[in-house]
């Protein structure tokens, strides 16, 4: 029985973690999204406002708390390997399709905090 448990328990971590990790790239790819439309009103002198990137920001960051519970480190590597996925990854999909995220993102966690 406590094999079991110990399985469950550790197929429930590897979900949630990899969820977090989903949501937190699709917020922040939408956050790029806005911060390049936003500068791109700027530049040309119309109005522009980056509340919207900020809220995204924010709740990829909350995302990334909960990554930083599991995988520890400072959390400021969680961001970073995030935003650097976020910005380096192509798929127009991020976060919705078959992409083993969680080798993704250690693979980023790993680059970004060794430097």
């Amino acid at each position: 029985m406590k094999d079991m448990v110990e399985l469950a328990t550790n197929k429930l971590l590897n979900e949630v973690t990899e969820q977090a990790i989903r949501e937190a790239l699709i917020l922040q790819r939408r956050a790029n999204e806005e911060r390049a439309a936003q500068k791109k009103l700027e530049d040309s002198g119309e109005p522009y406002n980056y509340t919207r990137v900020a809220i995204l920001e924010d709740g990829a960051e909350a995302c990334c708390q909960v990554i930083w519970k599991v995988f520890g480190e400072l959390p400021i590597y969680i961001i970073s390997a995030i935003r650097k996925i976020a910005e380096e990854n192509n798929s127009p999909y991020i976060g919705r399709d078959s992409q083993d995220y969680i080798d993704i993102f250690a693979a980023a966690f790993e680059e970004v905090s060794a430097r």
